[in-house]
C-alpha cells in the first residue's frame, strides 16, 4: 500500500458518492479528528483517466480541509471507474454491528454516549447490569428508572 501527501485542492470529489451523513454524525467525526487527527487516509484513485478522484474519505476532507490544512495523506489505487465506484460502496458500507456485552463489560455507559451513542443503542441486561456500566437517572431511554 502506498501512501502519499496531496494537496487537497488537487483531489476531486467523486460525482456519485452516496454517502451521506447527519450533522450529529458530522459533528462526531470533527470532533474526532480534532482529538486525534486524521488517522485514517483518504482513498484516491491514481488511474490516468480518474486521475484523483477521491474514492474513500469524503468527509473527512471537508473536515480536514475546513480545520486549515492544505494536504491530506491519501492511500493510493489504481482502479477502472467501476472498482472505484464497488470500493467506494464497500468502503462506505458498513455492516457490521457492536457486540453488547463487550460494551457492558469494558465501557463505561456515561463515555459511550459522550462518545456519540444514544441510550437506545446500548441493550442492557438488566438481570446482569453491575458498576461497570450504571445507567445515569434520566438517561435510560425506555428502560426502568
Amino acid at each position: 500500500m502506498k501512501i502519499v501527501k496531496r494537496k487537497i485542492k488537487d483531489l476531486i470529489r467523486a460525482e456519485y458518492n452516496p454517502r451521506k451523513i447527519t450533522k450529529v454524525q458530522f459533528q462526531d467525526l470533527k470532533d474526532g479528528i480534532i482529538e486525534f487527527g486524521l488517522v485514517q487516509p483518504l482513498v484516491v484513485n491514481e488511474k490516468k483517466e480518474r486521475k484523483n478522484v477521491i474514492v474513500g474519505g469524503h468527509q473527512r476532507l471537508k473536515i480536514w480541509e475546513d480545520l486549515g490544512h492544505t494536504e491530506v495523506d491519501c492511500s493510493i489505487v489504481n482502479l477502472p471507474l467501476d472498482k472505484e465506484k464497488k470500493l467506494n460502496i464497500k468502503l462506505n458500507k458498513n455492516g457490521g454491528s457492536f457486540d453488547d456485552d463487550l460494551l457492558q463489560e469494558f465501557f463505561d455507559y456515561e463515555e459511550l454516549i459522550e462518545w456519540g451513542f444514544t441510550p437506545d443503542e446500548l441493550f442492557i441486561d438488566l438481570d446482569n447490569l453491575d458498576d461497570t456500566f450504571n445507567l445515569p437517572e434520566g438517561d435510560k431511554g425506555n428502560l426502568e428508572q
